[in-house]
């Protein structure tokens, strides 16, 4: 897991000097004399070496030094291998950011209800303490190009697991089940107090510190799917597609001022609405194309909002790939939510006929159920590949603990 641009410190890496080195030299070797006298003590050795035998003094002082120079090589390199692995540990340990679960002493005493999937409250969250990792300004949405309010893969691993790594994470995954949290649960719970009187969306507190980077990967998803189910998406991007760590991609939900608190600087959803941000990133046709994520908790095209996203991506012809959780999914159950019929997909009313509108305009809901059908088929393609590998290698594509 990096740290964001902004966060992260240098931090200078000590050298191995010569004298550490020879005093290692000097360790191994006195290892390899206790051992070989271990070994001659309770084995036949002296047998070997015996003088009064066959064998000449000389051929047995000739065989106890092969034994303690390969003793020896072999304990030296061992030494070299364990020095190199704690010092990357060390190295990895400075440079993360402390994702132990926050105190709750600075967290105010306010608790937000938990609600389910057809609204419906089913607990109370309190609430998340604020990472101190998370910067408190940046530059205001107003001032950055809509194509711009972008984060790197790596800054969204960072976030997320910084909210699992709350009370507050424990109290939904209790009241709901773990994989049933959503996006609805991350912006209600997590993004808007942390965020609330910035003016920044949290992609724009990560990286006040840098110049605003263009987004080079377009995800498109549904609130209601499954954080978790995300999270290994996400992953699968570096696992299954080789897209590296540090791409910046435009994630809405981190992407977009989510408040509505009219802060300095900042714009409501509408006023971000307005800037067509998903046309302009799609139009700009960003270097890794458009990611669909796909979680088992809803059907992303139940959101008129990615059905438009598609719309975009057919205009500007750029390619859509369907990414999974491969721990959630089988070939079977992704079969069977292979066609959608994108018309009956919704939105708030006051967006909802403006969508409809557009994609009339671009062709019509048909032309979509087309697109989606064959893009999907080319992911349940990949999804066996992946399931396939996983077995043959026995390697979990899933794991999200490398990412």
């Amino acid at each position: 897991l990096q740290v964001s641009e902004g966060v992260q410190k240098n931090r200078p890496s000590a050298q191995p000097t010569d004298s550490t080195e020879n005093a290692r030299d000097i360790k191994a070797a006195a290892i390899c004399a206790f051992l070989l006298l271990a070994l001659m003590a309770s084995s036949d050795i002296f047998d070997l070496v015996a003088v009064d035998g066959n064998l000449s003094l000389l051929l047995a002082v000739i065989t106890i030094i092969c034994y303690a120079s390969t003793l020896y090589i072999i304990v030296r390199d061992l030494s070299q291998v364990t020095h190199r692995n704690i010092k990357r540990m060390k190295k990895r340990s400075a440079a993360e950011p402390n994702l132990e679960r926050p105190s709750t002493t600075n967290a105010t005493q306010n608790s937000n209800p938990i609600r389910n999937k057809e609204g419906n409250v089913v607990g109370m969250a309190s609430a998340a303490p604020r990472p101190q990792w998370l910067p408190s300004a940046g530059s205001g949405m107003a001032s950055v190009d809509a194509y711009c309010w972008s984060l790197s893969i790596h800054q969204w691993v960072q976030f997320i697991k910084s909210c699992m790594a709350t009370d507050t994470w424990l109290e939904l995954a209790e009241a709901k089940g773990e994989y049933n949290i959503s996006m609805y649960d991350v912006n209600t719970h997590f993004v808007i107090p942390w965020t609330r009187g910035t003016g920044c969306s949290v992609a724009m507190l990560l990286n006040s510190e840098s110049d605003p980077s263009p987004v080079q990967l377009m995800v498109s998803h549904s609130w209601g799917g499954s954080v978790m189910e995300s999270l290994r998406a996400m992953q699968s991007l570096i696992a299954l597609h080789f897209v590296p760590g540090d791409t910046r991609i435009f994630f809405c939900t981190l992407s977009m001022y989510q408040p509505e608190d009219d802060s300095p600087g900042g714009l409501s959803i509408s006023e971000q609405l307005n800037l067509n941000p998903f046309a302009k990133i799609i139009e700009r046709q960003p270097e890794y194309g458009m990611f669909v994520f796909h979680t088992t908790l809803c059907e992303v095209y139940e959101r008129l909002w990615c059905v438009h996203e598609v719309d975009e991506a057919l205009k500007a012809n750029i390619s859509i790939y369907g990414v999974f959780d491969l721990e959630r999914w089988t070939e079977a159950s992704f079969k069977e939510n292979m066609k959608v019929d994108t018309k009956e997909s919704k939105c708030n009313l006051a967006d909802q006929a403006m969508l409809t509108h557009l994609i009339e305009e671009g062709g019509g809901f048909p032309r979509l159920d087309k697109c989606i059908f064959n893009f999907r088929k080319k992911s349940k393609k990949d999804l066996r590949l992946a399931m396939q590998f996983e077995q043959v290698f026995s390697i979990n594509l899933s794991d999200t603990q490398e990412v």
